[in-house]
């Protein structure tokens, strides 16, 4: 204040006049700061209003979150509103799911009651085929549990894979022997073809989506075909950006799929026409296909026509090669 008085002296201006437009500085940023005390207290209301008991949760929603935005000021809004926003998006998608969890939770614990119960039959009656019906049973549960397992990996923010160089042909042999009795009692013969082919994924993870689509294979063949043909082959394509990709191929003779159930196969829970017909599909194994081959950075897609069969094709891409 003094070195402006001094300098507002020297350019020819009385002490008086000094003196008002000094007082008239100090007013007016007095009354700048009264302002922003009385917007940051009303801010600060708000706030208190929004913490209505200690035992009771405010859920922010998009309005409440938009009405608390005008509360503050433009530069705090702008500095803090994409940020929060961000936040409370995140917070959204855990909440919904979590209850896709739950959701698929309450579907599993009634899958397995099944077989459950069916155990508990055979225990009673033990008939002639107690043993081997029994088995199948447990394989049942086995395969559910495992189906749970890789739903709940599949949803967790951790990466629990490792991605390395494969052999085609050792994990689709491990499906096989893991699905060889569910395959047999259906009566479906897998042929394979040119299998000796190194891809990079992880092999536990792409041994369960293969199996998924053997168990889908098994659920849906013709029921009166005597035998059927399940064809597991691998290839070499090019892509328009001329990247060379691999191709795993399932193809089943099974009853395929309606055209108009198609484009909802991999949407969890989705059963479909085939699925209303069969007590033993839940809607997830496409599902999971999908969503762990996304993890890995793979593609998935499929081909169906009713009464020839379906497709299930996996890609993938990047320095592979033939194992020699």
């Amino acid at each position: 204040m003094v070195l402006i008085s001094v300098m507002l002296y020297l350019l020819g201006i009385t002490w008086d006049l000094i003196n008002v437009l000094l007082s008239g500085i100090l007013l007016c940023t007095l009354f700048g700061v009264l302002g922003d005390y009385l917007l940051y207290a009303r801010h600060l209301q708000t706030l208190k209003n929004l913490q209505i008991l200690p035992n009771t949760r405010v859920l922010l929603d998009e309005d409440n979150f938009k009405t608390l935005l005008q509360e503050l000021p433009r530069e705090m809004r702008d500095a803090l509103g994409h940020t929060v926003w961000l936040v409370h998006q995140e917070v959204k998608n855990m909440a919904d799911e979590l209850s896709n969890q739950k959701e698929y939770t309450e579907l599993w614990v009634h899958e397995i009651k099944t077989p459950l119960a069916a155990i508990k039959l055979l225990l009673q009656n033990k008939n002639r085929g107690f043993v081997e019906d029994t088995s199948f049973e447990v394989d049942r549960i086995d395969h559910l549990v495992d189906q749970a397992l890789y739903y709940a990996r599949s949803s967790s923010v951790s990466n629990d894979f490792f991605i390395k160089e494969i052999n085609l042909k050792t994990v689709v042999t491990r499906a096989l022997q893991s699905y060889a009795k569910t395959l047999i009692d259906a009566r479906i013969a897998p042929k394979l073809i040119n299998l000796d082919v190194v891809v990079e994924a992880d092999a536990k993870w792409l041994q369960f989506m293969i199996e998924q689509i053997f168990s889908n294979a098994a659920k849906y063949r013709k029921p009166n075909d005597m035998t059927a043909e399940l064809i597991i082959s691998a290839e070499h394509t090019q892509g328009d950006n001329g990247v060379w990709n691999t191709r795993l191929s399932i193809q089943d003779e099974g009853i395929g799929i309606s055209a108009s159930d198609k484009a909802r196969v991999f949407d969890r829970a989705f059963t479909g026409e085939n699925g209303r017909r069969s007590a033993k599909s839940t809607g997830m194994g496409l599902y999971l296909v999908r969503k762990l081959a996304n993890k890995m950075n793979l593609s998935v897609a499929l081909e169906s026509q009713v009464g020839r069969g379906t497709s299930v094709s996996i890609y993938f891409s990047s320095s592979l090669h033939d194992v020699l």
